[in-house]
């Protein structure tokens, strides 16, 4: 993947680029050093749930384009798991940094940009499974809930990621529910609104470990 996103910026009007893959962060990188890598996870982790979102509704979405003031931003879903993303000025041509695109990733392997082997990952939690039955569902439920009313549309996709990660680090429980929560506050991103959440759960589940 680092040739590919040297190859993008020598397009006139591309800033840079770098690749992102979920649970595993920045992959590689040529932006300028101004763009801060602590951002950039930060910026592609929203833009992959967007990416996501937008496939629920349209399959065949292949892109997302957000346009600012001083800069274009491209991601391209790559698979599964990656993302490329490339930043660039408001002129550039887009029919050129399609093109360019469309022929790097003829060529591009994810497998062979993939990290060692690691030992078997625990099974795939389902997470409508254990919101639909079970003692965990209906403070599942209500979590789930609370957690629209501060985050919004795209609180169904962080909350069914936190709880799988959830699962698959711990037998899930009720006593294990101060976890998740955790969890789904650092997923949130801002300190008020995470504040604001763990309040609403704590007061309508009385989540405190014990």
């Amino acid at each position: 993947m680092q040739q590919m996103i040297d190859d993008l910026k020598s397009i006139p009007g591309v800033i840079g680029a770098f690749g992102y893959r979920a649970k595993q962060g920045i992959l590689c990188n040529n932006l300028p050093s101004l763009f801060k890598a602590e951002r950039l996870t930060e910026i592609a982790k929203n833009l992959s749930k967007i990416a996501t979102a937008g496939r629920l509704n349209f399959p065949d979405l292949t892109e997302v384009l957000i346009n600012f003031e001083e800069s274009v931003v491209l991601c391209r879903p790559l698979g599964v798991n990656d993302c490329l993303i490339t930043v660039c000025d408001p002129s550039i041509n887009m029919n050129l940094l399609a093109l360019s695109l469309n022929l790097a990733l003829e060529d591009y392997n994810p497998a062979a940009a993939a990290a060692p082997p690691v030992a078997p990952a625990a099974p795939r939690v389902d997470p409508a499974q254990l919101r639909k039955s079970g003692p965990l569902a209906r403070p599942l439920q209500s979590m789930a809930q609370m957690l629209a009313k501060v985050m919004g549309p795209m609180a169904g996709i962080v909350f069914d990621d936190a709880l799988v990660a959830w699962a698959a680090g711990q037998v899930p429980s009720l006593s294990s529910l101060p976890a998740l929560l955790d969890s789904l506050c650092r997923e949130i991103g801002d300190p008020e609104k995470a504040e604001r959440f763990r309040q609403l759960v704590h007061s309508q589940l009385a989540v405190n470990g014990n």
